[in-house]
């Protein structure tokens, strides 16, 4: 039983960390689109 807790909590750090990424990687692609109408 341990062994699974410890992989579905590990599974949920992993899930938190990717989307964190996926947002992360978004929030740039928008900011960068922001900037590029500034310039123009």
């Amino acid at each position: 039983m341990s062994v699974i807790g410890e992989l579905s909590n590990f599974q949920k750090k992993y899930l938190i960390y990717m989307s964190a990424a996926i947002v992360a990687e978004q929030w740039k692609h928008e900011r960068k689109e922001i900037i590029k109408e500034k310039h123009n």
